[in-house]
């Protein structure tokens, strides 16, 4: 991607640098040098890159279903082929072979997805940022049974919804009870804080 220059820093602790969402990169000890590189945090960097050179802008957020590919990228291994690319996610590449186009990861297309819209949402986002260990990944958008909004979680076969102004999760391998976790209002509170 062309440069067009440099970006004067946007950080904000209302959008802190948590698992899933898009920041811009800069080098060290230049708060404004941020150009056109930037990563996903694969989990809450909030407590380095938010303190770090300005704070990292974070710009964007990754869809849920979008985290199952960003975990599957960052699972690849890494082969370092010079500066800058250090530590380049590669497929189908064999030691002492020539990293070729077709082993780079490429990111050849991004989609703008409209501000989340719900509470529910919001709720989900900043749980599953929270508790990464059991609410990964979620499997497609939020569905809809019984009066409950919620998502599944494969990685813990693990359900959370909400209904009736309250946060709830069901986990069948240990019981077929739905169980509340608090309110709404607390927990999008919560979510608001951690800047959701």
């Amino acid at each position: 991607m062309t440069s067009r220059g440099t970006v004067t820093n946007e950080f904000s602790t209302t959008r802190p640098n948590v698992r899933g969402t898009v920041a811009m990169a800069k080098l060290g000890g230049d708060p404004n040098s941020a150009t056109s590189q930037w990563f996903i945090n694969m989990g809450n960097n909030s407590a380095n890159l938010d303190a770090q050179n300005g704070g990292f802008t974070v710009f964007a957020r990754v869809t849920a279903p979008g985290m199952v590919v960003a975990d599957r990228i960052a699972a690849l291994p890494n082969v370092n082929a010079g500066s800058p690319f250090t530590e380049l996610p590669v497929v189908n590449w064999q030691v002492g072979t020539p990293v070729l186009r077709s082993n780079v990861v490429r990111i050849t297309a991004v989609t703008e997805f409209p501000a989340l819209q719900t509470d529910s949402d919001k709720i989900f986002n900043y749980l599953e940022a929270a508790y990464p260990q059991y609410l990964a990944p979620s499997q497609g958008s939020p569905g809809e049974a019984l009066g409950y909004v919620y998502r599944y979680y494969s990685g813990s076969n693990a359900y959370v919804g909400t209904k009736d102004g309250k946060v709830w999760y069901l986990v069948p391998a240990i019981s077929s009870d739905v169980n509340e976790l608090g309110t709404m209002a607390d927990w999008l509170a919560a979510a608001q804080a951690a800047g959701y």
